[in-house]
C-alpha cells in the first residue's frame, strides 16, 4: 500500500496553532488543525504583546495591512510607579523600540490576534475543525492516528501539540515515552505568581496609548486605556509556589480585588475603583517550568505546552511563534528533497529544531522570571534597577526567516556581544538605541521625587555620619584586640583558640572598614539614588556584594571565640551543664547558618556576575535575597541575646555579695549594645527593603552592622582589661619592690651588725600569702598572726573580684572564700624565711 502524502496534524487553535497553520499554508504543506473549543474566537479579552520580531513574522506571512492593523492602537511611552505613585520612571519605550527595530509592538488582546491569524485562512476555512478532542494517538513506521472523543479518526503524518499550558498531546507523548524507557524528566510546572486579566470600559482621565505599570512588594500591574475600552493584568505573588491547576470562582475573584484594593494601578486609579469598570475578568495561577524532551516518536510540542513563563514580560506568545518558524521551516526544508520521510529522518529534524530553540526558549523564561520579581521587589538588587534597562541592546536581526514572504528592512545596532540572532530578537523587548542606552546609564539610578533635579555631579551626602563612627569603631576594636592579646600572649602566656579566632576576626574587620570607606567615595554615604548614576550602580552593588560575605567571615569567628570563652571560664572540664550545652549548640548553630548564608549569596545567580552586574541576561531564581538578609538580621538578634543570658545565668549562681554579682554581670553586659544593634539592624533591613531609595537607605543597615561588629569584639576583649592595667600596675610595682628591698636589705644587715632590729616594729604588714615554717607559729617582725578566720561574706572583709580573674584557673569557678589576717601584740622568734614572696593568689 502506497504511503499518504505527508500531513500534519496540528492540536489547538490558539494563536500558536494558528501562526503555525499560516506558515504551512506559506510552505504548501498540507495540514489540519483539531480545536476542543466550539469556535476559534473567542471573547477571552487577555492581552498580547507583539514584539518587532513578532510583528515582523506576521508581516512576512502578509498577514498586515498597509500600516498597523485597524484593531491595533500603537502605544507610545511607558510610565512606572510605586504603589505610593511615586514615578520610577517615563520614557518613550515604544518609539524608541521602534527606532531601533524598524517595527513598533503590536498591543492586541487575544481575539484580535486571533481574528488577525485567522484571516490566514480566508481559502482554508476547512483545515480547522472545532468541538474535536483527542483522547489518544497511534503511531507506527507510516504514519499516526489521532483518536477522536467523537469515534472519528484523523490520519496524517506527524502530531504537532500546541494545545498549551495544560497540553494533552504532551500528557500522551508522555504515555508513549514511558512506555518506550524512554524518561521526558519534565521540569515542575509550579507557580509562583497568580494573575487577575481582563478588560474594562474605557476610564475618563486616564491618558490613552500609555502603559502603566505599578511595582511593589509582592504585587505588580499592568493597564492601558486603548480606544473605547482597557485591558489589564495584576499579578500577586503567592505566599507558598502551588503546583496544583484550580479554576478560580467569582468569589475568589472578588476577593483577589479585595486584597490588592488600595494598590495604585496608575497616578490615580487604584485596583479597588477598577473593578466597577471591569467587563470580563479572568483569574488564574501562572506556572513557570519547561520540558526537557520536546518530542518522542512522530510526536512534537511547541509553544506552551514546551515551556511556561509568566506573562508579564509579554514573551510568552513571542517565544512560540519563533519556535513555530523554526519548525516549519526545517520541515519545509526537508519535504522538498524528501516527500516521506522515515522515522531516522524526522527524528533528526525533531532533535535538531529542539537543540535550536530550547536554549533561547530557558533564556526568555529565565528573563521574565528576572522581571516578575524584580518588579513586585522579590529581589532586593533588582529594585534597585528601573525598567527597561536590563539586559543591554544587542545587534538584532532575525536570523531564520519564513518560509516566503516580503522582507522589510531592520535597523541594525551592534553592541558587541556574540549571542544568536534569534536570542537577540528575544531580548527586543528590553533593548535600546545605543544613545539612549548611554544616556540612562549616565543618568539617575532612580526617577527622583516630582520636582526634585537630581545632582548627579556632587550630589549631597552625609560621609561624616559614616566616616567618624567607623573610625571610632576601629580605634576602639583595635585597643580591645591588641589589650586582649598583650594580657594572652604576653603577660600570661596562655593562649587558647579563641584568641587566634578573635585576630582572624580582627582581619576581616579591616577589610570590612576598607570596603565601607570605598563606598563612601561612589555613591557616598546616606546619598538618595536619583543622585546617583546608573553605571556606578553595578560598582556598588559590587561592593555590597563583597561586604556582606566579608561580614559573615568577620562575626561568625568573633561569636564563637565569645561562646569558648563562657565555657572555659563557666564550665570546668568534665562539667556538662547548661553553659556547655547551650554554648556547643550555639557554636555549631553559628558556624553552619553563616557558611550557608555565605554559600547561598554566592550561588543565588545565574552567571555568577549576575549577582552585582543587573545590566546583563541572568537570574537570581536560587536565592530570595529579600527573605536572605532578613534571616541573617533575625538570626544576629536572637543569637546575640542568647549569648547575652548564657554568663548571666552562671555569674548569678556565685556564692558573692549581690552588689558584687551587679559588677561582675555589667563587664559580661557589654553584650547588652551588640543586641541593641542587632535589634536596630533588623529594624533598618526592613525599612530598607520596603523603600526604592537603595543606596540611601543601605547606609544605615551599614551602620548598625558596624556597631555590632564593634560590639562584638568588645564583649571577648573588654573583660580582660583591668587585669592588664593590674599586670601593668604590678608589673611597676615589682620593679620598684625589688629596688627598695635590696636598699632594705643591706640596711638591715647592717642593723643586725649594731644591734637593731631591721623591721620597725610599729608597722603591720598584709601579704596575700604567708608561709607557715616546719609547723611553728609565723610572725613577722615580731607581730604574731594570732587568728585566721573564715568568715562570712560582709562587704568590710570581702576583697574586690575581677571578672576576668574567674577563668584565670582554667577550670571554671569552683568556690570562692574569704579570710581575714589580724594582728597580736605577741612577738615570736621565728620569722618567714621569705618574707617577700607574697605576689601568689590563695589556692
Amino acid at each position: 500500500m502506497d504511503a499518504l502524502p505527508f500531513r500534519v496534524i496540528i492540536v489547538g487553535a490558539g494563536p500558536t496553532g494558528l501562526a503555525l497553520g499560516n506558515m504551512l499554508i506559506a510552505a504548501n504543506i498540507d495540514f489540519v488543525i483539531l480545536e476542543r473549543h466550539k469556535s476559534v474566537i473567542t471573547e477571552s479579552g487577555a492581552c498580547i504583546m507583539l514584539w518587532p520580531h513578532a510583528t515582523r513574522i506576521l508581516d512576512q506571512l502578509g498577514l498586515l495591512k498597509k500600516g498597523s492593523h485597524p484593531q491595533h492602537i500603537p502605544l507610545h511611552s511607558k510610565i512606572a510607579i510605586d504603589h505610593r505613585g511615586s514615578q520610577i520612571s517615563n520614557d518613550p519605550t515604544f518609539q524608541w523600540i521602534e527606532e531601533n527595530h524598524g517595527y513598533a509592538p503590536m498591543h492586541l488582546i487575544r481575539p484580535h490576534l486571533t481574528s488577525l491569524l485567522y484571516d490566514g485562512f480566508e481559502k482554508h476555512r476547512g483545515k480547522i475543525k472545532t468541538s474535536v478532542y483527542i483522547y489518544d494517538i497511534e503511531m507506527n513506521e507510516t504514519g499516526v492516528r489521532v483518536k477522536l472523543q467523537d469515534g472519528s479518526v484523523e490520519n496524517g503524518s506527524i502530531v504537532i501539540g500546541c494545545d498549551g499550558v495544560h497540553s494533552q498531546t504532551r500528557n500522551i507523548m508522555q504515555k508513549y515515552a514511558n512506555m518506550a524507557g524512554i524518561a521526558i524528566d519534565e521540569e515542575p510546572k509550579v507557580a509562583t505568581y497568580q494573575c487577575l486579566y481582563g478588560s474594562a470600559a474605557s476610564i475618563p482621565g486616564i491618558t490613552k496609548s500609555v502603559f502603566w505599570e505599578s511595582h511593589g512588594p509582592g504585587v505588580a500591574t499592568q493597564f492601558a486605556n486603548l480606544g473605547d475600552r482597557s485591558h489589564f493584568s495584576l499579578l500577586k505573588r503567592l505566599k507558598e509556589p502551588i503546583s496544583e491547576h484550580h479554576v478560580f470562582s467569582t468569589e475568589e475573584t472578588t476577593n483577589f480585588f479585595k486584597e490588592i484594593g488600595e494598590t495604585l494601578i496608575t497616578s490615580s486609579l487604584k485596583a479597588k475603583d477598577l473593578q466597577q469598570h471591569c467587563t470580563w475578568t479572568r483569574l488564574a495561577y501562572q506556572p513557570e517550568g519547561s520540558l526537557k524532551r520536546w518530542y518522542h516518536n512522530r510526536i512534537v510540542l511547541c509553544g506552551e505546552s514546551t515551556t511556561q513563563m509568566t506573562s508579564i514580560a509579554g514573551m510568552g506568545f513571542n517565544t512560540a511563534l519563533q519556535s513555530a518558524v523554526v519548525l516549519a521551516n526545517k520541515l519545509h526544508k526537508t519535504l522538498q528533497s524528501n516527500s516521506q520521510p522515515d522515522m531516522n529522518v524526522l527524528t533528526g529534524v525533531f532533535k535538531e529544531y529542539q537543540e535550536i530553540r530550547q536554549i533561547e526558549t530557558q533564556i526568555a523564561s529565565k528573563l521574565s522570571a528576572s522581571y516578575v520579581r524584580a518588579v513586585t521587589w522579590s529581589s532586593c538588587e533588582l529594585t534597585a534597577l528601573p525598567p527597561g534597562v536590563h539586559p543591554p541592546p544587542h545587534h538584532l536581526e532575525y536570523g531564520d526567516g519564513v518560509v516566503s514572504g516580503k522582507q522589510k528592512k531592520v535597523v541594525q545596532r551592534d553592541g558587541g556581544v556574540s549571542i544568536p540572532n534569534s536570542v537577540k530578537a528575544m531580548l527586543m523587548p528590553f533593548s535600546l538605541p545605543p544613545a539612549k542606552q548611554a544616556a540612562i546609564l549616565n543618568g539617575p539610578a532612580l526617577a527622583p521625587p516630582p520636582g526634585v533635579v537630581p545632582n548627579l555631579e556632587h550630589p549631597p551626602n552625609n560621609d561624616l555620619a559614616i566616616h567618624i563612627p567607623f573610625a571610632v569603631f576601629l580605634a576602639l576594636v583595635t585597643i580591645a584586640v591588641f589589650g586582649r592579646m598583650y594580657i594572652r600572649f604576653i603577660h600570661l602566656k596562655q593562649p587558647f583558640i579563641g584568641d587566634y579566632l578573635v585576630l582572624l576576626g580582627y582581619a576581616f574587620f579591616l577589610t570590612e572598614y576598607a570596603l565601607v570607606y570605598r563606598m563612601t567615595i561612589v555613591p557616598g554615604s546616606f546619598v538618595h539614588q536619583w543622585n546617583v548614576r546608573m553605571r556606578d550602580l553595578t560598582e556598588y552593588l559590587h561592593i555590597i556584594f563583597i561586604s556582606s560575605v566579608i561580614y559573615n567571615f568577620t562575626i561568625l569567628p568573633v561569636k564563637v571565640a565569645v561562646l569558648l570563652e563562657w565555657l572555659r571560664i563557666f564550665s570546668p572540664t568534665g562539667t556538662r551543664n547548661l553553659v556547655f550545652w547551650a554554648s556547643h549548640f550555639l557554636i555549631w548553630a553559628n558556624v553552619i547558618f553563616y557558611m550557608s548564608t555565605v554559600i547561598a549569596l554566592n550561588v543565588s545567580c545565574t552567571p555568577y556576575e549576575f549577582i552585582w552586574n543587573k545590566l546583563i541576561p541572568g537570574n537570581c531564581k536560587a536565592v530570595d535575597y529579600k527573605l536572605t538578609d532578613l534571616s541573617v538580621s533575625v538570626f544576629n538578634f536572637t543569637s546575640d541575646v542568647l549569648i547575652l543570658l548564657i554568663p548571666q545565668h552562671a555569674i548569678w549562681k556565685l556564692q558573692m555579695l549581690s552588689r558584687k554579682k551587679i559588677g561582675v554581670s555589667l563587664v559580661f553586659a557589654i553584650g547588652l549594645f551588640a543586641c541593641g544593634a542587632a535589634l536596630a539592624r533588623l529594624v533598618e533591613t526592613v525599612k530598607h527593603q520596603e523603600s526604592m531609595d537603595f543606596t540611601y537607605t543601605f547606609t544605615s543597615v551599614q551602620l548598625c552592622s558596624g556597631v555590632e561588629m564593634t560590639c562584638a569584639f568588645l564583649v571577648i576583649c573588654v573583660p580582660s582589661f583591668p587585669k592588664a592595667f593590674q599586670a601593668m600596675k604590678e608589673s611597676k610595682l615589682k620593679s620598684f619592690w625589688t629596688s627598695r628591698s635590696s636598699q632594705k636589705h643591706l640596711r638591715s644587715t647592717s642593723g643586725k651588725n649594731s644591734g637593731e632590729g631591721s623591721w620597725p616594729r610599729s608597722h603591720s604588714q598584709k601579704f596575700s600569702k604567708l608561709r607557715p615554717t616546719n609547723g611553728q607559729d609565723s610572725s613577722i617582725d615580731g607581730h604574731q598572726l594570732s587568728s585566721i578566720s573564715k568568715l562570712k561574706h560582709n562587704e568590710s572583709a570581702e576583697q574586690s573580684l575581677h571578672p576576668y580573674d574567674i577563668g584565670q584557673a582554667e577550670r571554671g569557678i569552683v568556690q570562692t572564700t574569704d579570710f581575714e589576717v589580724t594582728e597580736g601584740s605577741q612577738h615570736s622568734s621565728n620569722a618567714l624565711k621569705d618574707p617577700y614572696d607574697h605576689h601568689e593568689q590563695w589556692n
